[in-house]
């Protein structure tokens, strides 16, 4: 019998052929490609990656930002920022360990991911050198920074809450 009449009634078998190679490359990078598009797209849209405004700017004026640190301990003023459940207060003292009375003090709670969900803080001087502001509501870890701005120079405090 003839070897090419054995095989004619037998199924063909499949072959991989350079096109099917091409189509399962070409399928495999498309999904990784659309993949990845989508990822990027979800995290660029909730949160953009930044914590501060203009971070490249700050980063090359990062040396005054540290003379103006030196300066405000060189002053020798003390903020003592400290928090309830309901409120924050604050108080300064100078060198002589004597409060200051009278300064313009803001605020504001940080959330550390999100700057969309900061929320502002109104200091009132309730006694001589303390200053009280209200705390929102809020749950999970967020930082608190004050600032005096109408003393000699401005302060600034932050702690984690």
């Amino acid at each position: 019998m003839n070897p090419d009449m054995q095989n004619s009634g037998t199924k063909t078998t499949w072959k991989l052929k350079g096109r099917h190679v091409l189509a399962a490359v070409v399928g495999f990078f498309g999904f990784l490609i659309v993949a990845n598009a989508a990822f990027i797209n979800m995290a660029v849209s909730t949160h953009r990656g930044e914590d501060v405004r203009k971070s490249y700017r700050q980063g090359l004026e990062y040396n005054a930002q540290i003379a103006r640190r030196a300066a405000q301990v060189d002053l020798g003023w003390v903020i003592d920022l400290d928090y309830g459940e309901k409120q924050s207060v604050i108080t300064i003292t100078n060198a002589e360990g004597e409060t200051i009375k009278g300064l313009e003090i803001i605020g504001t709670l940080r959330h550390p991911v999100d700057r969309n969900r900061d929320e502002p803080l109104v200091f009132e001087e309730t006694r001589a050198g303390v200053y009280i502001a209200p705390l929102p509501e809020v749950e999970g870890r967020w930082n608190l920074r004050a600032e005096a701005l109408d003393a000699p120079m401005t302060l600034q405090s932050e702690i984690r809450l």
